[in-house]
């Protein structure tokens, strides 16, 4: 043998012909009978050149001996997973998943087979995630992300403010859905509330964030803390935006205070760390505390009835102030800005009109330092840039997985073979899903399995357990055509699936995290023969026959999860097939999709309903059908759940 040949699965073949992977295939003396095109470019060496040499040979001795233990477990009949990394001639990290497996002839290891993976995007991607929130962790504000309605992520200071350990524990212990919910109802005019108008809190701030500070009351053991907000959406997620919340109750109380006479004034600014000024309609400084001298380096008696023109401040800078003053004066509000000093110190001004028989006499300011506020600020959108670029590495790492799952959806074209007409539905709700359909030719060409199958939940989460479904089929597979004598049987097939699927999940143990499984059917059919066998788990075959529409149950039991009886018996269904009779198996998607005018699901009785009335049609017409009924029923409500639905005529 000099090539990759018959002890090849032949998709595995093309596969690994065209995959960025390391793929190499030797006989149980470690001679090389197989490298693909991208083992050729990685390790400089042709196909033609490696086949026939000692792997120790290609991969050098260090290589070869550090994996030797893994390549002696795979001669014994094992598949043997490795993660590992090492240090590139470059001084770079490449980490790689290697999987080594046996190669059968004649039920006998005659070799092996090692495809190694590159990781290193995965491994990195983690790191990124870990350092941005750490590094969000560190921040004194309570940042968080939101919708506007539902809390999505939050940092350690919001935790402590609220002591709870995580977004679950907070919205059970405030009974709330998102930090809005924690908002003082009896806040003063102003404060931000669930909706401000017609915008929801985040929104109003977003779209009201030139020249304006907005501020939350939080009320937490019958104490009243303020908050300063600010937020921004983070692009790359529509609808999800970020906020931060700043503690302002000490600078809040303060302010509050300066409305007092003029002695409890005195008493209390004197003492403030905050640069506090009083200013006529002229914008002559009639008062400034000692904080204004320690922070502008100016003696305080030198501001006492000049302007900041006189002053010698820069006429735009001047300008600013100026203007901010005039505000209050012809609003009769208070007013905020931020301004730059020369100095290169960040400024937050509030200013407070002092009110006498409704004219404003004067405006009394205060000024903190927030430069650090601005660094962090700095360090936050920095932040937020590596949490997209986290986010879109995770994206692409999705849709390269859509690849990797549509790789095992069959050939339809396979189909042909042993049915006069066929259609396949398959709609993953996200960019990957949990159904799955399998298609497989046994032991000659007149016998066949049909598997339509639902695992737990959608996205990424569901497609890893098609994964784990697919690898077990493998092994079913490989039983029923290693083995002649066997009697197919769909239900020894689900019942192998429930038993592996508890096995490998380690789902006997009751402390066990993993509480994943599926509902399908299993459709055994032999064309010479004109049987068809069915068994279902929680899953209906409905068929046509003599124009007649019919449904048999499967039996009312799931595949694995930690409830399910391992031991439990599913039950073969019979039908003797005539020609022009036609088969259909969905998943829950299609018959649990709501809409229509009171939102309910789409049923069993519309599914019936298509199938009586255009199973005359071809295959073809009729996936329409069902796709538009489907999507005519659903009309604007979101899409539920992943759908699959095939259908075939004998």
């Amino acid at each position: 043998m000099n090539s990759l040949d018959k002890p090849f699965d032949y998709t595995f073949k093309n596969f690994v012909e065209s995959a960025p992977v390391l793929c190499l295939a030797a006989d149980s003396n470690f001679i090389t009978t197989y490298v693909n095109p991208f083992y050729e470019k990685i390790h400089n060496i042709t196909l033609e050149q490696a086949i026939g040499k000692h792997i120790r040979d290609i991969i050098g001795e260090e290589g070869f001996h550090d994996n030797l233990e893994y390549y002696k477990r795979a001669l014994k009949g094992y598949k043997v997973e490795r993660k590992g990394s090492f240090e590139k001639i470059d001084g770079s990290v490449h980490h790689y998943h290697a999987i080594y497996s046996p190669i059968y002839t004649n039920k006998e290891v005659v070799g092996l087979t090692g495809v190694v993976l590159d990781i290193t995007s995965e491994v990195e991607i983690e790191k990124q995630k870990e350092f941005t929130q750490t590094l969000i962790d560190t921040q004194h504000q309570m940042i968080i992300t939101t919708n506007g309605k539902e809390l999505v992520t939050a940092n350690e200071r919001f935790y402590d403010f609220f002591a709870v350990d995580d977004v679950n524990e907070f919205m059970e212990s405030y009974d709330a859905r998102c930090i809005c919910d924690t908002f003082n109802t009896n806040a003063p005019d102003g404060y931000l509330q669930v909706k401000m108008g017609r915008e929801t809190w985040i929104d109003y701030v977003i779209s009201h964030s030139f020249g304006e500070i907005h501020k939350a009351m939080i009320t937490r053991d019958g104490n009243d803390f303020i908050f300063s907000v600010t937020a921004a959406k983070l692009s790359g997620n529509e609808g999800l935006k970020s906020a931060v919340f700043t503690d302002i109750t000490d600078m809040e109380k303060a302010q509050t205070e300066l409305s007092l006479e003029e002695k409890k004034f005195r008493s209390l600014t004197e003492g403030s760390i905050d640069s506090i000024m009083r200013f006529d309609g002229e914008y002559r400084h009639l008062y400034v505390n000692p904080a204004t001298a320690e922070l502008t380096g100016i003696p305080a008696e030198l501001f006492l009835g000049k302007t900041h023109e006189e002053m010698g401040f820069p006429l735009d800078f001047c300008k600013t102030l100026d203007d901010a003053i005039d505000v209050v004066f012809q609003t009769k509000e208070s007013h905020r800005i931020e301004f730059l000093l020369p100095s290169g110190i960040w400024i937050d001004w509030m200013l407070f009109p002092e009110i006498d028989n409704d004219d404003v006499i004067a405006v009394m300011t205060t000024a903190r330092d927030i430069t650090k506020q601005k660094e962090n600020e700095i360090e936050i959108n920095d932040a937020k840039n590596q949490i997209e670029d986290i986010h879109r590495h995770t994206q692409e790492s999705i849709e390269y997985a859509s690849l990797i799952q549509g790789a095992l959806i069959p050939d339809n074209t396979a189909f042909k073979n042993y049915f006069q007409d066929y259609f396949a539905i398959w709609h993953p709700k996200d960019v990957v899903g949990g159904d799955i359909y399998l298609f497989e030719e046994l032991r000659d060409s007149d016998e066949c399995l049909l598997m339509v199958i639902d695992c737990t939940g959608h996205g990424v989460a569901g497609a890893f357990v098609t994964m784990l479904v697919k690898a077990i089929e493998r092994q079913i597979i490989a039983k029923i055509n290693n083995d002649h004598s066997i009697e197919v049987s769909p239900a020894w097939i689900l019942a192998y699936f429930n038993r592996k699927m508890k096995q490998l999940l380690n789902q006997h143990n009751k402390e066990s995290m993993s509480n994943a499984g599926f509902d399908g059917g299993v459709i055994y059919f032999n064309k010479k023969e004109n049987i068809l066998k069915f068994a279902g788990a929680e899953t209906p075959l409905f068929y046509i026959e003599d124009e007649e529409l019919k449904m048999i149950k499967g039996n009312r039991h799931s595949i694995g999860y930690k409830t399910s009886d391992s031991e439990y018996e599913f039950k073969d269904h019979i039908v003797e097939t005539r020609e022009n009779m036609s088969f259909y198996l969905t998943t829950d998607g299609y018959l649990d999709q709501n809409g229509g005018e009171k939102s309910f699901p789409f049923g069993k009785k519309r599914f019936k309903a298509i199938i009586e009335e255009y199973h005359t049609e071809s295959m073809a017409d009729q996936q329409g059908f069902f796709l538009n009924e489907l999507e005519a029923y659903q009309g604007d409500e979101e899409t539920n759940d992943d759908v699959a639905v095939v259908g075939f005529k004998i």
